[in-house]
């Protein structure tokens, strides 16, 4: 099975904050640059006065000196009320009033450089009418008139699972599509594996919400978090972390989140710009076991994940014809060597591949 090729996203590790306060985004501006993050995503203020909008676009171009990316998150219906006066709870996107106070606003924001939006569940702006037309009609729409300023805009947007079969529609190659929908990933449920399997095979892009709820034993709580890291690493999409500095600093048997997700963008940035295709599940009988194998560019990649906190022993024969020709990429548990029954310890993730 192959996958289209995809439209270029820079975003590869965002982090949400939760304030919309312009002075503490830029007082850990140094904090971000630290951290193995590529994109800071913030709330847009509630005053968009003269004064907060020429903060943020400093803002914008100090990250952007920095190597970094400032993703603005925009809730439309909010935006009309502050520049038409108006109750947004009572009024519809679909007023010709309100699109086209949007749409102004968007523009302005494009025009001075600001180039990643986020537009929450887009579910509030078609709520007299949420049917799959209405939101594909509607999402088209805002990414058409985001984008007849910058071709290379980023737009991420929330769609439940209920709408999972508009996934590869809304996120295809044209102007008119979202680079991404962002979804929470637990790769310890089969349906979200599922998820994740059909959506990257239909040619979607998602953002993963990835986060961790600390165990008893820190060790527990890097190597279960680190198994879901690992498992998204070679797929070209973005991970988003919700604001949290802890998660960073969460310590396992040889190192951190932090150290660890450093290892992982700079795989994520090497393998960017490379072509996908031939994504297959493999060892499916065994559900205590998540891998699989996917082609990059020439090389072959097999990732072996333990769901479990048990030890189990994986015969990989059925994969792999030469061992010798694999070399370890990412390991949780740090060096490994391929063979024919790999013992996999506790929440282990491994990613070999094949030049």
């Amino acid at each position: 099975m192959y996958i289209r090729l995809m439209r270029k996203i820079q975003a590869l590790l965002i982090l949400e904050e939760d304030t919309k306060q312009l002075n503490k985004i830029y007082e850990k501006i140094d904090l971000y640059k630290s951290m193995p993050i590529d994109t800071v995503k913030i709330s847009l203020g509630n005053n968009l006065n003269e004064k907060y909008l020429e903060d943020l676009f400093s803002l914008n171009k100090k990250f952007a000196s920095d190597n970094l990316l400032l993703m603005i998150k925009v809730n439309l219906l909010e935006v009309s009320k502050n520049l038409l006066g108006v109750n947004y709870k009572n009024e519809s996107f679909d007023e010709p009033k309100i699109q086209k106070a949007s749409f102004s606003f968007l523009n302005f924001l494009v025009k001075r450089g600001i180039r990643a939006f986020d537009f929450g569940d887009i579910n509030y702006l078609v709520k007299n009418n949420p049917s799959d037309k209405k939101i594909i009609d509607t999402s088209r729409l805002i990414n058409k008139n985001l984008r007849s300023l910058g071709k290379d805009v980023i737009s991420l947007c929330d769609l439940s699972y209920k709408y999972i079969d508009l996934y590869d529609i809304l996120t295809g190659d044209s102007d008119f599509d979202f680079s991404y929908i962002c979804r929470p990933i637990n790769i310890f449920d089969e349906q979200s594996r599922k998820l994740l399997k059909e959506t990257y095979q239909n040619g979607g892009r998602i953002s993963y919400k990835i986060g961790f709820s600390k165990s008893r034993s820190k060790n527990l709580s890097f190597v279960k978090e680190s198994l879901i890291l690992t498992s998204l690493t070679l797929l070209d999409l973005p991970l988003y972390i919700k604001d949290s500095e802890s998660y960073f600093d969460v310590a396992g048997p040889i190192e951190s989140i932090r150290d660890y997700l450093g290892e992982i963008l700079k795989i994520k940035n090497n393998l960017h710009a490379l072509p996908r295709k031939e994504f297959y599940e493999i060892i499916k009988k065994d559900k205590d076991i998540y891998s699989y194998s996917l082609k990059i560019g020439d090389n072959k990649f097999l990732f072996i994940g333990n769901l479990t906190q048990k030890e189990i022993l994986v015969n990989i024969s059925m994969y792999v014809s030469n061992y010798s020709e694999y070399k370890l990429l990412l390991g949780n548990y740090g060096k490994r060597t391929i063979v024919k029954n790999i013992l996999l310890r506790s929440y282990e993730g491994l990613i070999f591949v094949r030049k």
